[in-house]
């Protein structure tokens, strides 16, 4: 009898538990932008899409506040080593340019949204 009680309050508790955290309130919840995550038309345009975009979005390459050419080459072999990530040798140095001319190193970053729009502190 008393396993049964047991039971009965652990079940109870359980389920005013899940009530109480199913009534949050989300009202202070943002709403983010949406945002068209492709990449800016270009030679080499193309290696991304067969090379970066197959293990990952766009989106880590937009944002990014930029590399010069030598960092971008430097990310590259990163995710080579570290990530096993295949591209062909002989295009590392477009894509790398490619990287370069249109997310190189910028004073401000690619994010394409203003983040004050979105804070909400």
């Amino acid at each position: 009898m008393v396993r049964i009680s047991l039971f009965s309050a652990v079940a109870g508790l359980a389920a005013i538990v899940s009530m109480a955290v199913s009534a949050q309130d989300y009202s202070n919840y943002v709403d983010l932008p949406e945002t068209d995550w492709s990449v800016a038309e270009g030679t080499g345009r193309e290696l991304i899409e067969t090379y970066c975009t197959a293990c990952h979005s766009v989106a880590p390459i937009v944002q990014h506040p930029g590399f010069s050419r030598e960092g971008w080459k430097a990310e590259i072999e990163k995710m080579q080593k570290r990530y096993g990530a295949y591209v062909e040798e002989a295009d590392v140095d477009a894509l790398s340019s490619y990287l370069t001319t249109n997310y190189g190193t910028a004073t401000s970053p690619h994010w394409p949204a203003n983040a004050t729009d979105i804070a909400t502190d």
